[in-house]
């Protein structure tokens, strides 16, 4: 049994409505993540100078845009790599004399001793 024409070319039509319609859709979704992270973004530089975690704020409107835009997830990689470059910079940098009273002194004898166990040292 044959399929008439009539019904593959609706067959056809129906299909390039629906990838018309994915096409509308994606474009459409695309539109409002840009608007809603550079939203967030402006928000976020707003941040700067008044009160509010503009650190925190940047980078999730960056996660945003980068749930689309290849550009925006390349920026927050390069991103995550200088804030672990400067945590590891951080942490090997030396203290100041004046502030070396703030840092708690850490005494390997305290560091041995201390144990997750509960049993008294004696047992």
């Amino acid at each position: 049994m044959e399929i008439p024409s009539s019904a593959r070319s609706d067959e056809r039509r129906a299909g390039l409505a629906n990838g018309y319609a994915l096409a509308v859709l994606r474009g459409a979704r695309r539109a409002i993540v840009f608007t809603l992270g550079t939203s967030v973004i402006l928000v976020g530089i707003v941040m700067i100078v008044a009160p509010g975690p503009a650190v925190v704020v940047i980078p999730l409107g960056l996660a945003i845009l980068a749930s689309e835009f290849l550009w925006a997830r390349r920026l927050l990689q390069a991103l995550k790599e200088r804030l672990i470059n400067a945590h590891a910079a951080a942490a090997q940098a030396a203290i100041p004399r004046g502030l070396r009273f703030l840092v708690p002194k850490r005494s390997e004898a305290a560091t041995d001793k201390r144990s997750d166990s509960v049993l008294p040292p004696n047992c």
